[in-house]
């Protein structure tokens, strides 16, 4: 059986899906308003600039306002751009900006600047100063946080058949802030979707919350699958147990862990379950659940030495979840102790497990389609 859920967590720098559009204003160094203007393509579409410069027995003021027709100097993903304008006879002012707009809503830079006439002796044409802005209306908000598959639990069970088989969990936030997500259950036999049944949690640093029994929980019974799903925030620590309920003679079960996505069985890949050895003592149930882009497989029945019994196709709808008997799973075909049980996916994703059940205790084990090498 697989041990744990692995996560892997990439760490995108936040400029990375940054719109700089808007209005950004605020003044240089000596006083003078600075406006830039950004489009939705991340360029420039206007640029006022007003600089000054003092000599001896005067000083020389311009403002220049740059107005590009089909979009100026651009502002790359980091914030960072350099705008170069250059002075035009008889009285313009040209100008070299060089700045960087931050995610916070606030911008900086320097410019150095000159301008063309006549001024009087002593009088400075050129100079340098710093600036700063902000973004009027504050920064755009930050995209709503895509919601995905962090972790599925392949089955889980509340339902009454030869035994009482419920499925208890426990989750816990190992981290100093909280995480919040949400369970979403799909019933078997159906292609899932973002719609159904599902219920939320939320976990405080440290905090561990206990579900003796999850569909009830969740106002649910059956059998069926559970997608872990966040906002951007990492899977819980999850434990869950399926077990036959006695009451007072006590419970029988296992173990199972929850699966991250990126663990399933994929196109190109196949997967072994054994069946137990002795099938008049101990039932064999087959689960699978497809991923996203749903999953097709081919099955192939061998004995104890490797001759192949028969074969068979399956194919899955999206996010569909099926248990059913070994039998039924390769109808025609004669299943004895020990044979074994290849899943090689064509298309798509799956996870695959066996199901075994003890016929006299009804205890239970579980093991997942072992990765063929």
């Amino acid at each position: 059986m697989r041990k744990g859920l692995l996560l892997f967590i990439i760490a995108i720098p936040v400029f990375a899906q940054q719109s700089w559009q808007g209005t950004w204003s605020g003044t240089t160094l000596q006083g003078k308003n600075i406006v830039l203007t950004v489009n939705s393509s991340n360029r420039f579409s206007q640029i006022q600039f007003g600089a000054s410069g003092s000599g001896t027995s005067c000083s020389t003021n311009f403002d220049t306002t740059i107005t590009y027709q089909s979009g100026g100097p651009a502002v790359s993903g980091s914030g960072n751009f350099t705008v170069n304008i250059n002075a035009t006879p008889p009285n313009g002012s040209g100008f070299s900006l060089n700045g960087t707009l931050s995610t916070a809503g606030t911008g900086s830079g320097s410019a150095t600047y000159n301008t063309i006439g006549s001024p009087p002796i002593g009088c400075t044409t050129s100079g340098s100063t710093s600036w700063s802005v902000t973004r009027q209306g504050g920064p755009p908000p930050p995209p709503p946080p895509t919601s995905a598959i962090v972790a599925i639990l392949p089955v889980v069970g509340s339902v009454q058949g030869v035994a009482l088989f419920r499925t208890a969990v426990q989750i816990h936030n190992p981290r100093a802030t909280p995480i919040s997500g949400k369970f979403v259950y799909h019933a078997q036999g159906t292609s899932g979707s973002a719609s159904d049944p599902s219920m939320s949690y939320t976990l405080q640093g440290g905090q561990t919350i206990h579900y003796p029994d999850l569909l009830p929980a969740m106002g649910l019974s059956g059998l069926g699958s559970i997608d872990i799903v966040t906002d951007g925030d990492p899977a819980p620590i999850l434990i869950a147990r399926v077990y036959s309920d006695a009451g007072e003679a006590g419970t029988a079960g296992f173990t199972i862990d929850a699966v991250a996505p990126s663990q399933a069985l994929q196109a190109g890949e196949s997967g072994v379950i054994i069946v137990p050895p002795d099938l008049t003592k101990t039932r064999l149930n087959v689960g699978l659940r497809s991923l996203e882009n749903g999953a097709s497989m081919q099955i192939t029945l061998r004995d104890k030495n490797g001759l192949q019994k028969g074969a068979a196709a399956k194919t899955m709808a999206a996010n569909q979840f099926d248990q059913q008997s070994i039998a039924a799973l390769l109808p025609g075909l004669t299943i004895d102790g020990s044979d074994t049980v290849t899943f090689s996916i064509n298309s798509g994703k799956a996870i695959i497990y066996g199901a075994s059940t003890e016929n006299k205790t009804q205890d239970p084990s579980l093991q997942y389609a072992k990765k063929a090498f």
